[in-house]
């Protein structure tokens, strides 16, 4: 389980990242909010997480949207050991 910060619309949650000031740069309308994300097979969210990294990033709605982060895809990274795939809930908390 991480907290995380993004911004919420209609859609679902984008621009999560692990610093609100992160999400702020972005310069988007919809309010920030507070979340946890945590891993589970049935996730409606695609993330990275590094070796040996304190939380996942690059977090997206869409698998193709993770993929499109990688040159070669994100299983050489795997295959590599640099990392892996993982699916996510997110839900806002206050």
């Amino acid at each position: 389980m991480w907290k995380l910060w993004a911004r919420k619309n209609k859609n679902g949650f984008y621009d999560i990242r692990s610093s609100k000031r992160c999400v702020e740069m972005h310069g988007s309308h919809d309010p920030i909010v507070k979340i946890i994300a945590t891993e589970s097979d049935n996730g409606d969210y695609h993330g990275w997480l590094m070796k040996d990294a304190a939380e996942p990033y690059m977090i997206w709605s869409s698998k193709a949207q993770l993929k499109m982060c990688f040159s070669y895809g994100y299983e050489i990274e795997e295959e590599n050991g640099r990392g892996r795939y993982i699916k996510l809930n997110i839900e806002a908390i206050s």
